[in-house]
């Protein structure tokens, strides 16, 4: 009797473990400035700091090394994203084994928006909207990628992981407090959009 029973019992512990590896949740995208103001698309949002803010479109890149996952977040669309079944390092942005690849369908479509030309490669990351700040109007236009050397600008986001959470917050503080006066426009890949995206991939957390 004791061999059929530790067979039944290794079955039994082998499929729940599979069950559970095959639960796939979904994570919400969300945007902050700062831990405690919540922001909205299409909405002029008074910010702690005295700035006024209105965000018209905000877009990004989410990828594993390589890019068997690529996932193109759309804060507008406000939709959950399915993250990878085997949990890989998290990419802000698509590596340059992915722009190789020429895989040019899905989220990868150029007609989605978010590609240049094939000597620039894709658009990590996309912000456009308005900024009212000590009186003064600013029109932002962050068009950030790269990914060629020397502007190389996918980043690994070494603090995040998308294993049983259910929202992916990125806070644009860090980024709107660091863009110099008059720089509110950054359109191609060099310097300031790998300085930009490097913050960006340091401003993502995590929420159960």
């Amino acid at each position: 009797m004791r061999f059929p029973i530790l067979i039944l019992l290794f079955l039994t512990f082998f499929s729940g473990k599979q069950a559970d590896h095959s639960k796939i949740t979904g994570v919400r995208p969300a945007l902050s400035f700062g831990k405690q103001t919540t922001l909205s698309m299409d909405q002029w949002q008074l910010l702690p700091n005295g700035d006024s803010l209105r965000i018209s479109q905000l877009r990004y890149y989410l990828s594993t090394p390589g890019g068997d996952w690529v996932k193109l977040v759309d804060l507008k669309e406000n939709k959950s994203i399915t993250p990878p079944i085997y949990q890989k390092a998290v990419m802000l942005g698509i590596d340059s084994i992915t722009h190789e690849q020429y895989s040019l369908k899905g989220d990868l479509d150029p007609m989605q928006g978010m590609y240049w030309t094939w000597k620039s490669g894709y658009i990590f990351f996309k912000l456009e909207g308005e900024l009212i700040r000590k009186g003064d109007y600013h029109a932002i236009s962050l068009h950030l990628g790269g990914y060629q050397w020397p502007n190389n600008s996918c980043f690994v986001m070494d603090n995040i992981s998308l294993d049983g959470v259910s929202i992916l917050n990125l806070d644009l503080k860090p980024l709107l407090e660091t863009l110099p006066d008059g720089n509110w426009r950054v359109m191609s890949p060099g310097t300031e959009s790998r300085r930009c995206l490097k913050i960006l991939s340091e401003s993502f957390t995590t929420r159960l």
